[in-house]
């Protein structure tokens, strides 16, 4: 009983073989450079989002100083106006 079931075990095993493909040491290498080629081009994507992330960032830096030179000077020239109000009502008043 086990010998059939061996057989047919062995004739399948035949039939499967038989068709697969195998790969040969030129299709291994061109594989190996494609994989190669796609993992250069994944370490580099980073390095392009990077700048341009970089350059937005510098872009909003640059507008937030500038915000901020005109908001300070805005202080100071009302605490001076202030201050010239107050000197003038101090010397007004007796």
């Amino acid at each position: 009983m086990a010998t059939p079931m061996a057989a047919g075990a062995s004739e399948a095993l035949t039939e499967a073989m038989s068709g697969a493909e195998r790969a040969t040491k030129a299709d291994l290498n061109a594989l190996g450079g494609a994989l190669r080629s796609e993992m250069a081009q994944l370490r580099s994507a980073p390095k392009g989002e990077m700048t341009g992330l970089r350059g937005e960032v510098n872009r909003a830096l640059e507008l937030l100083r500038r915000d901020m030179t005109i908001r300070l000077g805005g202080t100071m020239a009302l605490s001076v106006g202030v201050m010239v109000t107050a000197m003038r009502l101090m010397l007004l008043c007796p």
